[in-house]
């Protein structure tokens, strides 16, 4: 689903489309500035949890999909796991070693 509230700087945010801007943080009696500020967090709060890293050892992802991974050493990279032979390869088909988390792939940019 898309969102329907952006950023706007630090501490602004504004409806998708609107020129518009409120603060991140208003007072309760704003009612309408109060409410949109929660639906602003509750999207941030969604948007943090749908793409968080996931450990190897809790779950993989399903054979094939590329996905982004985190190695030991602290590097990201992006590959695949290959159930049938149980390893981690990039997408240029070499070996990865020692992948740790992985997550899945954002979405590209839209304007």
């Amino acid at each position: 689903m898309d969102r329907l509230t952006e950023p706007f700087g630090p501490s602004h945010f504004r409806v998708c489309g609107n020129k518009t801007v409120y603060n991140r943080k208003p007072q309760k009696i704003n009612r309408v500035s109060y409410a949109l500020a929660k639906l602003f967090r509750l999207e941030e709060d969604q948007e943090s949890q749908s793409v968080r890293w996931i450990q190897v050892a809790e779950r993989l992802p399903e054979g094939g999909e590329e996905v982004q991974v985190t190695v030991r050493r602290g590097y990201v990279d992006i590959g695949y796991y290959d159930e049938s032979r149980e390893e981690w390869w990039a997408s240029d088909d070499s070996g990865i070693m020692d992948v740790i988390a992985w997550k899945p792939m954002s979405e590209p940019y839209r304007p």
